[in-house]
């Protein structure tokens, strides 16, 4: 599940395509095939101490077609994703074979893009964009925010990504929600990336 929401924000980037490559020439993710980055994922424990670090790399191995769209598989995420236009980032829903459209502008922050309820067989997911940009690691990064509820309905889990549209996913950030204190559970944090 983390790594479904870690790359469901890592797919809100720009996107520089060639003719092979079914994609607009600019947009919210880069994605073309072969794409790689490589984070330093760190987790901490209900204290805020560190408890453990380690490498992960993602990339663009392949990509599917579905309601005539062609959508980008990320490695370990279940909602594949395409760029819409330049502003517009689509994650398709295999659920209900809908597309879920991101931007990375918005009018206020933690506007409300989609709400999906929990249901007997799903967990719902709420996505939160944000108006403010803000630098990591001296790059200008948009925030979206992906909350997560369990079979009953309880938020449980909040992931937030910074995206940079050059680059892809710069950082992002687990929050546990269950209790009255919410703490870091984990953060990614971009350590290289190879862009085709």
């Amino acid at each position: 599940m983390k790594n479904v929401i870690y790359f469901l924000l890592l797919a809100t980037l720009v996107s520089c395509s060639k003719n092979d490559d079914p994609a607009p020439s600019c947009g919210l993710f880069p994605l073309k095939l072969g794409n790689t980055w490589s984070y330093t994922n760190t987790s901490y424990d209900t204290t805020g101490a560190q408890s453990g670090t380690k490498t992960s790399t993602v990339s663009l191995k392949t990509n599917s077609t579905y309601n005539g769209n062609t959508y980008f598989n990320i490695d370990s995420v279940d909602y594949p994703v395409r760029n819409i236009d330049c502003n517009t980032l689509g994650f398709y829903n295999p659920i209900n074979s809908t597309e879920i459209p991101v931007t990375s502008t918005y009018s206020q922050n933690d506007t409300v893009i989609n709400d999906f309820p929990y249901s007997a067989t799903n967990r719902g997911i709420r996505i939160l964009g944000n108006k403010d940009r803000t630098t990591i690691d001296g790059h200008d990064c948009y925030k979206l925010e992906f909350q997560f509820t369990s079979f009953r309905g309880v938020y449980y889990r909040k992931r937030i990504y910074f995206i940079n549209e050059q680059i892809g996913m710069v950082k992002s950030q687990g929050y546990d929600i269950r209790t009255n204190k919410q703490y870091l559970s984990d953060q990614q944090e971009l350590k290289s990336y190879t862009l085709k």
